[in-house]
């Protein structure tokens, strides 16, 4: 017993010495425990701790944890440890996988275990979705999580495109810890890549390098943003120059350097020895063959190198589009290669365009590069494109929508289309192209449909020329049983083509009143691509307004905001149901104000936002600001007036300007019956104009007979401005009828007892 208690005792010491990082004193005491008592598991792991963490001692640390392990596999501390040196150290990922799952299986709210798992399934598994799903385990047991935070952020950014989402996530990690170099690092990434923010990117690199200086990455990112943006070659020398200090060998760094030393200094043969020295530490870089190939080829007159470099470069990937345009350029001009100049080009067309079969991604990277690229040099590279392949279609449907889009002259392209066609008329690329070309510039929807029609009669087996066509139909020409038939064959060609599957759905839903089929549908498109944001939005407003399955529905609204924070239309549907269907009137405002921050011109949220703080909050005078905006936006808003007219003459007593607003609502629409029965009303209670009264709520009744409202605030007038009590008896239980929640003891004393 006493043994045991010195080795416990000597143990202990040597723990404490290690939370305190007195790693001499700490190994020495717990050596002096695994002496006494060689079966002391937690000695062991702490012992393992010391060479791993701190003396990089990795085979005994090794040794130490199995040890441990075998004494006490139910150690969870030392399963995640174990697990994290196998995977990082070791790289034997199946045996880390074990010990996580072990891990779990002892404790799944173990937060270590969770972040640590996740990491091996992103890194070295793969496993994106399962990453992904541990990760947000991990947030669930502690949403503070510095570590759990940025590893997500890093996750979704890189392999979901979560831009917004990881902003937040990294945003929440530098709340927490904001002396971590590689959140800054990682910020000013983000920040640069995905939002072009250069001055936040910027002082966040400046951040980084401040807290670690020997971060390489951030050296060269900010040099080349201090190169690129802020046009300071000096500085971003001097950047480099620290890179090659701590590792003259990073292979991105010398290329990058090669790379401003050419086009920043004119340095052309110093950027050459830089490029050489960036091949030699990284053969494999595909960058530095692409770049070095350009310096050869454009300023050193090194044509038959150039070459080598860019077939090393295509050799790395085959499908490297601007490798492939430059080559064959050189081929042509240089070698008169007219063979291999053309495989090249018909490669890189083939890849840029995705063979035409993604027109709507096309189409956009031409709308976004327009304002970016030298329209001069993309003008004369295509001249050239069409003088080394005269008879390749393919390219000139691309200078086609050269024409329309980046040159924005629509009616040259119309007529560079239509002579494509007649080049070859059973081409359906150019007929989908063209199609296209209609429907987006010319909403010429009738002569879109014929091309869609041409195309699919020499090819039907283009999936998303049928989804487009079904599209073009159900959007433009509301003929929704042709689109059916083409939705339908999009999916049979490709039933994961989640747009055909969400279109199809929504499809059912709103034109065929199909419940259980559109369900059916969209289920399967979230099946495909769980966090796509738009199969996650229509999914939400489907299971809300048919299933009437608010509960779930809120989940998946939620999950649309977390995808894409910025999508304004999905706030406002969830708004509305959090007011309309579930009475939740905070979380209501909260939202409404998350719109407005997005857009301050939204006239419906200032509007329904008015409502909510009258109606809920009582807060007039914030609803009399909102509903003023509202109609400075859009003074034709007839719900904007009326709740303004109702705000004015029930809120702040101003009858003369509720009147007003009133009356502009009639200019608006004369039939709107919330409009005519509370004029009506205010007319015959603060007017005593009750003929006018009498006139609106007779109309408002003819437009809607069951309005049950109504017809009780009629019963009104007729038995308080007209005497007529009959009458008002009459309409009284008509409203009851229409609406039994209106019947009280009081209004049947009112309109029936009394004067019986």
């Amino acid at each position: 017993m006493k043994t045991f208690v010195n080795s416990i005792y000597r143990g202990n010491i040597g723990i404490c010495y290690y939370n305190i990082d007195s790693i001499e004193e700490s190994k020495i005491y717990i050596e002096k425990a695994l002496k006494i008592n060689p079966n002391y598991a937690k000695a062991h792991y702490y012992y393992a701790n010391i060479f791993y963490y701190k003396l990089n001692n990795f085979n005994k640390a090794k040794v130490h944890y199995k040890v441990a392990l075998k004494l006490d596999s139910n150690f969870i501390d030392n399963q995640i440890d174990y697990a994290c040196l196998l995977t990082n150290i070791f790289n034997e990922n199946l045996e880390s996988r074990y010990h996580f799952e072990k891990a779990l299986k002892l404790d799944s709210n173990n937060i270590y275990a969770q972040n640590g798992y996740a990491w091996l399934l992103e890194n070295n598994f793969y496993d994106y979705i399962g990453a992904k799903t541990h990760y947000e385990k991990a947030l669930e047991i502690n949403p503070n999580f510095d570590n759990a935070n940025y590893n997500y952020a890093l996750l979704i950014m890189d392999k979901f495109g979560m831009y917004y989402s990881a902003k937040k996530y990294l945003e929440i990690a530098l709340n927490i810890d904001s002396n971590n170099a590689n959140f800054q690092y990682s910020y000013a990434w983000l920040l640069e890549n995905n939002f072009n923010n250069y001055i936040g990117a910027k002082t966040h690199y400046e951040k980084a390098l401040e807290l670690d200086s020997n971060l390489i990455d951030a050296h060269n990112c900010y040099a080349w943003i201090l190169a690129n943006i802020y046009n300071d070659s000096m500085q971003a020398k001097t950047h480099y120059e620290k890179i090659f200090k701590i590792n003259p060998k990073h292979a991105g760094a010398l290329c990058d350097y090669a790379q401003l030393l050419s086009n920043k200094f004119k340095e052309y043969k110093k950027a050459r020895k830089y490029f050489k020295l960036s091949i030699k530490y990284n053969p494999n870089y595909i960058n530095t063959h692409y770049y070095y190939a350009n310096l050869l080829n454009e300023n050193l007159n090194d044509y038959i190198n150039a070459k080598k470099q860019y077939k090393k470069a295509l050799e790395i990937d085959s499908n490297y589009y601007d490798a492939l345009i430059n080559c064959a350029f050189l081929l042509y001009e240089r070698f008169n290669d007219t063979i291999n100049a053309k495989k090249d080009l018909k490669r890189a067309y083939n890849i840029n365009s995705h063979g035409f079969y993604t027109l709507n991604y096309f189409v956009s990277s031409f709308k976004n590069s327009s304002d970016s690229i030298d329209v001069e040099e993309e003008k004369t590279n295509n001249e050239k494109v069409l003088s080394i392949i005269p008879d390749y279609i393919d390219a000139h449907i691309y200078n086609a929508f050269f024409i329309g889009y980046t040159l924005r002259d629509s009616i040259n392209a119309k007529k560079y289309f239509e002579n494509t066609i007649k080049v070859d008329t059973n081409y359906a690329n150019t007929y989908y192209a063209y199609a296209w070309l209609l429907t987006d510039k010319f909403k010429n929807y009738k002569s879109a449909c014929e091309q869609y029609e041409k195309l699919l009669k020499i090819d039907s087996t283009i999936g998303s020329a049928h989804l487009d066509y079904a599209i073009l139909l159900i959007s433009k020409l509301n003929d929704s049983i042709k689109a059916r038939r083409h939705f339908e064959k999009a999916i049979e060609i490709d039933s994961n083509n989640i747009y055909a599957q969400n279109g199809y759905a929504w499809l059912l839903e709103n034109k065929f009143n199909d419940t259980i089929g559109a369900k059916k549908h969209y289920e399967k498109a979230l099946k495909i691509n769980p966090y796509d944001f738009n199969a996650n939005y229509h999914y939400a407003l489907f299971i809300s307004k048919k299933c009437n399955d608010y509960y779930n529905a809120k989940q998946y609204f939620r999950e649309v905001i977390e995808l894409y924070p910025y999508f304004e239309e999905a706030y406002i549907a969830y708004t509305d149901m959090l007011v309309y269907k579930l009475n939740d009137s905070i979380e209501a405002k909260k939202y409404y104000e998350k719109v407005l921050e997005i857009n301050s011109n939204n006239v419906y949220t200032q509007n329904n936002y008015a409502c909510l703080l009258a109606y809920k909050f009582n807060d007039s005078i914030g609803a009399k600001e909102h509903c003023e905006k509202a109609i400075k936006i859009d003074s034709n808003n007839i719900f904007a007036q009326n709740n303004y007219a109702w705000l004015l003459a029930y809120k702040f007593n101003d009858i003369t300007g509720a009147k007003t607003h009133y009356e502009k609502a009639l200019e608006i629409d004369s039939n709107n019956i919330n409009t005519l029965s509370h004029f009506a009303l205010l007319l015959a209670q603060n007017f005593n104009d009750n003929i006018r009264s009498k006139k609106y709520f007779e109309k408002a009744m003819q437009i809607d007979s069951n309005y049950a409202d109504i017809h009780l605030n009629y019963a009104w007038l007729l038995k308080n401005k007209f005497n007529d009590w009959n009458s008002a008896e009459a309409y009284y239980l008509k409203a009851v009828k229409q609406d039994p929640k209106i019947q009280t003891k009081e209004r049947d004393n009112y309109y029936i007892g009394v004067w019986k």
